[in-house]
């Protein structure tokens, strides 16, 4: 089952249900710096197979640390433009099926 990280919006229990409907896994963060991320992102992105940021929905300490991490683990990242968790979504499972 592919899993998707994706970082932006306010939607983890929709993008849950999407997902199950969908067959894959989504771990969600708000992409919020609650006084840091670099441990959390570090440990989610390790079991992740594609990044999709929500650009209109996540702050730029968390967009640069998710780069950080997904260049070193070789995680494939992807911007969304909106924040729109369907979106999100759909983005990550096309590129997984296109890989």
């Amino acid at each position: 089952m592919s899993t998707i990280l994706v970082l932006g919006g306010s939607n983890g229990r929709t993008l849950e249900k999407l997902a199950k409907k969908r067959n894959c896994q989504v771990i969600f963060h708000d992409g919020k710096n609650h006084g840091g991320v670099k441990k959390t992102f570090r440990s989610v992105i390790k079991k992740c197979d594609v990044i999709v940021i929500q650009k209109g929905a996540c702050g730029h300490v968390s967009i640069d640390v998710a780069k950080e991490y997904a260049k070193k683990y070789d995680v494939p990242l992807l911007f969304n433009q909106g924040f729109g968790g369907t979106g999100a979504l759909e983005m990550g499972l096309k590129h997984l099926q296109a890989a």
